[in-house]
C-alpha cells in the first residue's frame, strides 16, 4: 500500500463514527431476560436469527477490530439482512464453537490477533498479508478479513464490502 493511500485510510479510520443500537434479538432478550437465560432460548435465537463477527481477544484487537466489526454489521443491516450481529472474541468462540455449529461467521483480524483467522490461513494455505474471502468451517459459511496491521485490515474490510465475496456471504445470511 502506498504511503499516501495509507495516510488517507488512517485519517478516515480515525474519524470513523458509527451509530450503535440494540438488535432485534437484544430487544427480545430484554423483554424477559431471566426466563430467556434459564430456558436456554438464547441458543436457538443465536442459531436461527444471528450471525457472528469474531475479533481477537487481544486488547487492541478489541479496540480496532471491533470497530471494523461494527462497521460491517451496520453495512450488512443496511442491506436488509434479517439476522442480527453478535460480536464475540475468537477465544470465546473457539472454546464454545460446538454451540455455534450452524451460525454464519465473519472473522476479522490477522492470524497474529485472531486464532480463527490463523486456523483458516493455515488450513487453506493462504499467504496474502491482506486478504478477504469466504470459506467453510464444517457446514458453516465463514467470511475472513485481515491485513498485516489495523489499517490493512480496515482496507481489506472496505474492499470486502464491495466484492462478490461480500454479496455471496449476504446470500448465506438470508437463508
Amino acid at each position: 500500500m502506498k504511503e499516501k493511500d495509507r495516510r488517507k485510510l488512517i485519517e478516515e479510520f480515525k474519524n470513523l463514527s458509527l451509530s450503535l443500537e440494540f438488535s432485534d434479538a437484544a430487544k427480545k432478550i430484554l423483554e424477559d431476560e431471566h426466563s430467556f437465560w434459564k430456558d436456554s432460548a438464547y441458543e436457538e435465537l443465536v442459531r436461527e436469527k444471528m450471525y457472528i463477527l469474531l475479533t481477537g481477544a487481544w486488547e487492541f484487537a478489541r479496540v480496532f477490530d471491533e470497530m471494523i466489526a461494527n462497521m460491517l454489521a451496520n453495512k450488512i443491516k443496511n442491506c436488509g439482512v434479517k439476522r442480527d450481529p453478535l460480536i464475540l472474541t475468537d477465544d470465546y468462540w473457539w472454546k464454545n464453537r460446538g454451540r455455534y455449529k450452524k451460525v454464519p461467521l465473519i472473522t476479522i483480524g490477522s492470524q497474529i490477533s485472531n486464532c480463527v483467522s490463523a486456523y483458516i490461513r493455515e488450513r487453506d494455505g493462504l499467504t496474502n498479508e491482506m486478504t478477504f474471502g469466504i470459506t467453510k468451517i464444517g457446514k458453516r459459511p465463514v467470511a475472513y478479513i485481515w491485513g498485516p496491521d489495523v489499517i490493512g485490515t480496515y482496507a481489506a474490510a472496505k474492499e470486502f464490502m464491495s466484492s462478490d465475496s461480500y454479496f455471496d456471504f449476504l446470500k448465506h445470511l438470508n437463508k
